[in-house]
């Protein structure tokens, strides 16, 4: 393409002596040597001679895997279109060994880009002394290509004044033939009558390649000249040379400075002003006039000055006002002259810039939002307003994100307010208390001229707060058993939390030994986020031993998270258990009377209780409760007291079945009550299953007459032995077999 491959440049119709560079690289496996190229060129391109070929040899030899660059000059006619022309390419080269290779044949593309160029003029070239005069520069891209986005920057000559905007702009792309503009206020003090004055413009972008392009346009100004001869009021301004300033309604004992210049074709000499007050304009001592003297003798052309000290009255618009001063001097002839000029002030108002911090409370170890709010409670705006944060001695303990601790303003508008936002970081390291920090503000006021205010200002810094909040349901252990207890962790925040990780370190006590320790599992709990609102649940395995009974430990939780602006937190929390003795009731040998229970019969329910656990149980008491086909009384509970640990109490509980009762299987439910050594009631109930079957009719004796042998028989002494015998083995039948019915 044109140019380099390194540095590509744009071509336009009519350049001459273009290098357009061919690179080929060598593809195959072997080297070559004698390459050559041919390129036909369209009518619109010509090489050196005028000619439509361009062509070259190299009898350098080409390494496989390389490149090789031709360069040749060609000349681009006005008539071409902007537009990409293809081009015949003719390759030919020679092995290593001499064999000729193949002719390659192909096309290649260039393109013809244009090339941007940009244009500045002025919709004025004639500036009036004394006032501030509206100019449209505008900007036109007479090239043939487009241009990037545009900065464009004015070099303004002193004393000529900017009004009302900072010297840089920017624009988006600008097309061929297309053209933008800006309106400026550039004033001209009366002191630049009859000069000329060069404004300089910067204009940078990106040509079609991304290349930056600068150019520089320069175009020149006249101030017109003042004709009238005498004396002149050349400039006028509030405050002195070194010190100008604004002035606003009510403002009292205000320097005004008056430049005159001496228009007469001699010197003059004695030369005094009277300004005459009025509605607007007053002396501060309350005369109705003021006089000023402005020096012995003022060479002809030369300029003189005076102050007079003025009050402006609270009623005032702000504008443009005209006063009066009356002149008396001698001439170069040494004849009293007297004058009358009138000329004109401006009262512009004043820009007043009023600092406040929304928040000056900040929190250490994260960032904070500090919010420093700027208002413009004057009567005039402010331009290029910039405000920066220094902290100063606080340095080590504040700071900004990346030091980004300036804010830009273009303007702040009489009465405006805006609040700036600094993140601010608080070293985790901070100690409670009040650290200063420093806002410097610069400004250009309605005159264009720079202003500085500092102002220092307190901020607190408090500890972090914590987001999390724990809470554990159910904080009571069994001694010598394992207990899952539930401890909630809650983001009571107003942010999300992120890479939460949670380690449970349990306390040895006085001696060694653990009281209580994590059974199985890891002690520590990972988790990604946790959201403002949200909560997550611990379930830990926790086994207490048996000595640890009636007593309390404390586990320690320790936390670590990021918080919303990515800085890190640790956190070690305690939370309490209590350790309680285990009271755990089991039935042993629980047995009905019989095994078919009658409609309507009375029967009884007997077996043991067996606390199993490691503290008694008080105030114990067994019931029936009711239930179908079941009629209760009193003897249906039974009052026990206390069960001691590892003890096995007997109970005995009577009911009677329902005549209408069904037969079959029906369910009979027996609840133990009690209470432990702290107090606490505990229920639980059993279900113990029996069968109805027939009547109590069933179960009445059956008379039967026997004959009187048989009675002497059963009288005799060896019937009496064997019921006997039979009356101990049947016992002794029946407490096997119940002995054998125990449900557990």
């Amino acid at each position: 393409d044109w140019g380099t491959q390194t540095t590509p440049i744009e071509v336009t119709p009519g350049d001459l002596g273009n290098n357009l560079q061919i690179i080929l690289r060598n593809g195959a496996d072997y080297d070559i040597t004698d390459l050559s190229i041919e390129i036909t060129l369209p009518e619109v391109l010509t090489n050196r001679t005028g000619g439509n070929a361009l062509s070259a040899v190299s009898t350098t030899t080409v390494s496989a895997g390389t490149n090789y660059q031709f360069n040749f000059l060609v000349n681009i006619n006005d008539q071409a279109s902007i537009g990409t022309l293809s081009l015949p390419l003719t390759i030919k080269y020679q092995t290593t060994t001499g064999l000729n290779g193949i002719s390659i044949d192909k096309d290649i593309n260039v393109h013809v880009s244009g090339r941007s160029f940009l244009k500045l003029t002025s919709s004025t070239q004639i500036l009036l002394p004394g006032e501030s005069n509206t100019v449209e520069f505008i900007i036109l891209n007479a090239g043939t290509a487009n241009t990037g986005s545009i900065d464009l920057s004015l070099t303004i000559p002193s004393p000529l004044t900017l009004l009302g905007s900072d010297n840089k702009w920017q624009f988006s792309s600008l097309n061929p033939d297309k053209q933008t503009s800006i309106s400026v206020s550039l004033f001209a003090p009366i002191s630049t009558a009859g000069n000329n004055y060069q404004i300089t413009a910067t204009m940078v972008y990106d040509n079609t390649y991304g290349t930056k392009i600068t150019e520089t346009r320069t175009i020149f100004l006249r101030v017109s000249e003042i004709t009238n001869k005498g004396i002149a009021v050349v400039n006028t301004f509030w405050g002195s040379s070194n010190n100008e300033i604004s002035v606003e309604p009510g403002d009292n004992s205000v320097k005004l400075n008056v430049v005159i210049q001496n228009r007469d074709t001699g010197p003059i000499s004695g030369i005094q002003g009277k300004l005459l007050s009025n509605n607007q304009f007053s002396a501060s001592n309350g005369v109705s006039s003021l006089t000023g003297f402005f020096g012995s003798t003022v060479p002809s052309g030369s300029t003189s000055s005076a102050d007079f000290l003025v009050d402006v009255s609270n009623n005032i618009e702000l504008g443009k006002y005209n006063l009066q001063l009356d002149f008396s001097y001698l001439d170069k002839d040494s004849i009293l002259r007297t004058e009358i000029v009138k000329f004109s002030v401006i009262v512009n108002g004043k820009s007043d810039i009023e600092l406040k911090i929304k928040n000056n409370i900040l929190t250490s170890g994260t960032e904070n939002d500090l919010i420093i709010e700027v208002s413009n409670i004057g009567t005039a705006p402010a331009y290029s307003v910039s405000l920066s944060v220094s902290y100063g001695s606080s340095s080590g303990i504040l700071g900004t994100f990346l030091e980004d601790n300036t804010r830009k303003i273009n303007h702040l508008l009489t009465n405006e307010k805006l609040s700036l936002s600094f993140p601010t970081y608080v070293s985790p390291n901070a100690q409670k208390g009040l650290y200063p920090i420093t806002i410097v503000v610069e400004y250009r006021n309605i005159n264009g001229l720079q202003k500085i205010i500092s102002q220092e200002f307190g901020i607190i810094v408090k500890d972090w707060s914590s987001p999390l909040s724990i809470n554990i349901p159910d904080n009571v252990l069994q001694s010598g058993r394992i207990t899952t207890p539930l401890i909630n962790l809650a983001n009571t925040g107003d942010n999300d939390i992120s890479d939460i990780s949670i380690d449970l370190q349990f306390s040895t006590g006085q001696s060694s030994i653990l009281p209580i320790f994590l059974n199985s599992g890891s002690n520590t709990w990972k988790f990604n986020k946790l959201s403002s609102g949200d909560s997550l649940t611990l379930d830990p395995e926790i086994f207490a031993s048996l000595n640890a009974a009636d007593s309390s430990s404390i586990v320690q939780v320790h936390i670590s998270y990021i918080d919303s602006h990515g800085f890190p937190h640790d956190e070690i929390r305690t939370i309490g258990f209590t350790i309680r003795g285990l009271i755990d009731l089991t039935y042993k040998s629980v047995d009905f009377d019989r095994d078919i229970l009658p409609a309507g019969y009375n029967g009884t329910i007997v077996g043991n209780l067996l606390n199993q656990g490691n503290t008694d149980a008080q105030f114990l008491s067994i019931s029936i409760l009711s239930g179908d086909g079941l009629i209760l009384s009193s003897d249906s509970t039974q009052y026990i007291g206390e069960v001691n640990a590892d003890s096995l109490i007997p109970f005995s509980l009577k009911f009677t079945v329902d005549e209408n009762a069904r037969d079959g299987i029906t369910p009979l439910v027996i609840q133990v009550m009690y209470e432990d050594t702290y107090g606490n009631k505990y229920m639980n109930a059993n279900s113990f299953d029996f069968l109805i079957g027939g009547s109590l009719s069933d179960l009445q004796p059956i008379i039967i007459e026997e004959s009187s042998t048989t009675s002497a028989f059963l009288s005799s002494p060896i019937a009496i032995i064997g019921v006997g015998a039979f009356v101990i083995l049947l016992t002794i039948f029946i407490l096997r077999r119940r002995s054998s019915k125990q449900p557990f």
